[in-house]
């Protein structure tokens, strides 16, 4: 899961074995359970918000492939 810090927040990292400072404005990636956890709780509070979705990159991606298969059957525009 990613979360979007809105406020800089102290919190654990990995599986609670140190301790980072969460800052505002940067994007995480929360893979543990506890990790996870800790977003949950701060998304629920306000002090987060959800990360970038790797959906939306995959969407552009198909939508240039699409392009390129038109550009190969109907072949460029002549002038």
């Amino acid at each position: 899961m990613k979360v979007k810090m809105k406020v800089d927040v102290k919190g654990a990292a990995g599986n609670g074995e140190t301790t980072v400072m969460y800052k505002a404005g940067h994007t995480y990636e929360m893979k543990t359970k506890l990790e996870m956890e800790m977003a949950g709780v701060w998304l629920s509070d306000g002090r987060a918000d959800k990360g970038a979705v790797k959906m939306e990159k995959k969407a552009e991606k198909a939508e240039s492939k699409v392009k390129k298969a038109i550009k190969k059957v109907l072949g460029k525009k002549k002038k």
